[in-house]
């Protein structure tokens, strides 16, 4: 079974509860179609943790399965129906979608005063959730209802409210949609290019947030000031302005922790408020503050945060011990190596962006605790990776890593052919930013004076560019000044 293979994917995809509920459901009934869906979801299951890949007619070997494709498309049929199955209490929308589809079992064996119950639930809870793209759909099927119904008094009324509820959720459908495409408009630029690292591209992002964001009208909608804080935030993150984007980020995290259903509801949203308070919370000195938020993650019931706790968690006290105690090199080594073994583990339950941090981190700290193999091996996955397209400024960051990790190897004549092909690389994507610069032409006046001559002019220029902000922000990353005052 190739890696690729869309079965394979889904069953990797699966958290233990997923996998658990799913072992269950095809346990219940041990016909011998699904015992033998039982039997292949085991195989897989162990094929993934062995992290083994193998030819179909090996697999159909193995497996002792003889209906290969129609048992494969079975069971993906049933893991499906179990995943709708597990989550439906998870997710309001869930509950929506099965009490709309009640409705309609109702309405299709003419009992439409019982579909209108539940249909009128349906209503309720989108309200409550602001979900007014569904109460378009669900005020048209309990005009259905009441049309079944055909009480003379009322219908004229009905059909007349009916219609005044569906403008009235257009309208706010169509502010809120304004509101999210402007954001998506401006997060896709930072995916593509990463933060502001220069006046230009500052100017740029202001001026996108700018074109963007005044056609917004904020109306009193939790879903609306929520998303125009998250567009803020995001884009004050982008440009540096961290107290900004940390405010922005508050104001999210108060909107939610005042309608708990929210947190129930859309965790990974809760999720990545509480996320961006920690981030903002690093870079604004209010490192008191980030076991406040880590308590939030422990708090929580919902079952989709056990996944995320623990990235969370890890990446921020191997960053904060980097960043607060560089000298206690123990520590920050025992906390890499441990992350390092359990990688595999939770890299599927990693969005891209935070995988891609992460690994550029421990490559860091790899690389500052002196294991060049290491740090070589988790900067190949940036440099080498062929299934993702790095951000521009990850990208840059892990080009400068690997010039150190190669002149800590000496192999200089590799480093020279490294920095003519890198600045050629950087300038072309336009990310020869002036540190990267710098780095470069310190590393090749170290190579030209062979350093025995005075590098004091040398280190100078090193300390002088990160005193521009919009460079300091990679010493976050990387204490590039700190390494070469080690070096000259």
């Amino acid at each position: 079974m190739r890696k690729d293979d869309g079965l394979y994917l889904l069953v990797k995809s699966l958290n233990k509860n997923e996998k658990r509920y799913i072992n269950i459901q095809l346990s219940e009934n041990l016909r011998s179609g699904e015992s033998t869906l039982l039997v292949l979801f085991k195989f897989i299951d162990v094929l993934i943790k062995k992290k083994e890949h193998i030819t179909h007619d090996v697999f159909i070997q193995k497996s002792g399965i003889k209906h290969i494709y129609s048992t494969k498309r079975l069971l993906k049929e049933a893991i499906l129906r179990g995943l709708r199955n597990y989550h439906e209490n998870l997710n309001f929308r869930w509950k929506i979608e099965t009490l709309r589809k009640n409705s309609e079992l109702f309405l299709s064996k003419r009992l439409p005063k019982q579909a209108l119950k539940e249909i009128d639930k349906a209503i309720d809870l989108a309200h409550q959730h602001e979900a007014h793209i569904l109460i378009c759909e669900l005020e048209t099927l309990r005009l259905e209802c009441h049309k079944e119904i055909f009480d003379s008094k009322t219908l004229l009324s009905n059909i007349e409210s009916t219609y005044n509820e569906i403008d009235v959720s257009l309208y706010y459908s169509k502010e809120f949609f304004k509101h999210k495409l402007s954001y998506e408009r401006v997060r896709a630029k930072f995916k593509i290019n990463g933060v502001a690292r220069n006046k230009n591209e500052q100017e740029k992002y202001k001026k996108e947030y700018q074109e963007n964001h005044p056609k917004l009208n904020t109306t009193n909608m939790q879903s609306h000031c929520f998303i125009n804080s998250a567009f803020k935030g995001m884009h004050s993150f982008v440009i540096g302005e961290f107290e900004a984007s940390y405010q922005a980020s508050k104001e999210m995290y108060d909107i939610l922790n005042n309608n708990p259903h929210e947190k129930e509801d859309s965790p990974k949203q809760y999720l990545t408020t509480i996320y961006n308070m920690i981030v903002n919370s690093y870079f604004t000195q209010r490192t008191h503050e980030i076991p406040i938020y880590l308590d939030s993650f422990r708090s929580t019931e919902t079952k989709l945060f056990s996944d995320y706790l623990f990235k969370i968690e890890r990446y921020y006290n191997i960053a904060f011990n980097f960043r607060l105690n560089e000298n206690d090199l123990e520590s920050l080594d025992k906390l890499t190596t441990e992350f390092e073994l359990i990688f595999d583990r939770v890299e599927s339950h990693m969005d891209r962006e935070f995988k891609l941090i992460l690994i550029g981190q421990c490559a860091n700290i790899f690389l500052f605790t002196k294991h060049i193999k290491k740090a070589k091996k988790w900067n190949r996955m940036l440099l080498f990776s062929t299934k993702e397209k790095i951000r521009g400024d990850i990208m840059a960051t892990s080009f400068m890593r690997d010039l150190i990790i190669t002149f800590e190897e000496k192999k200089i004549d590799l480093l020279l052919s490294k920095l003519k092909n890198i600045r050629a690389r950087l300038s072309s994507k336009k990310k020869l930013y002036s540190a990267e610069l710098a780095i470069i032409k310190a590393f090749q006046e170290i190579i030209d004076q062979n350093l025995f001559d005075d590098n004091a002019e040398v280190l100078d220029k090193i300390e002088r560019v990160f005193e521009d902000p919009n460079n300091s922000r990679i010493l976050d990353q990387f204490n590039y000044v700190r390494y070469f005052q080690s070096k000259l």
